[in-house]
């Protein structure tokens, strides 16, 4: 798995391979990793739908399996813009899963949702909550939309100037440019 890891970095398309062999020898990340190379569109095989379909079926067995990042993945694939068959209800149900799960992308975004209403009805508590939640598992970007909340003071949200630079420095530090912009624009 690592070799198709280290493999993906450099070349994607020479990974698949890799992953399906690891796919049918059972293993479950691989199945996520492969899922979203057939997504991106890599594979020479097959077509854009067919491929879709395949991304599906893998995150599903993934997802059967327990892999947060399958949830994930399949909050994505019913979400995009590109998927082929896009649902919110279902998006939204995969990605409290993964949320639930501790995955922080999906935390992270379920956050964003509760702060601009999107898909849920505006709830900033909620939203705090799943940014700190993400921010528990070193997510960047709710580090950012934390601290913009915090900055604005909007919608309810308690304006807190000092938390939210101190927020915008962590998440800049680890180099995260809106962060970084956010704090120019600051001083």
């Amino acid at each position: 798995y690592k070799a198709a890891e280290l493999l993906e970095a450099s070349n994607p398309a020479a990974a698949l391979p890799l992953y399906q062999e690891l796919v049918n020898q059972g293993y479950t990340e691989a199945k996520v990793r492969l899922a979203a190379l057939l997504s991106a569109g890599l594979s020479d095989e097959g077509t854009a739908e067919e491929n879709f379909h395949k991304s599906i079926k893998l995150l599903h067995e993934a997802a059967d399996e327990g892999s947060i990042k399958a949830y994930y993945g399949l909050y994505v694939l019913n979400h995009d813009a590109a998927s082929l068959t896009p649902d919110s209800e279902v998006a939204l149900n995969w990605l409290i899963k993964a949320a639930e799960a501790g995955e922080p992308r999906g935390q992270s975004q379920l956050g964003y949702f509760y702060d601009e209403g999107i898909i849920v009805k505006q709830d900033i508590k909620k939203a705090i909550y799943w940014y700190k939640e993400a921010i528990k598992n070193s997510s960047d970007k709710a580090r950012y939309n934390l601290a913009s909340l915090y900055l604005d003071g909007q919608s309810n949200a308690p304006q807190k100037i000092k938390e939210a630079i101190s927020l915008y420095l962590v998440s800049a530090k680890n180099g995260h440019d809106h962060s970084k912009v956010a704090l120019g624009n600051i001083y």
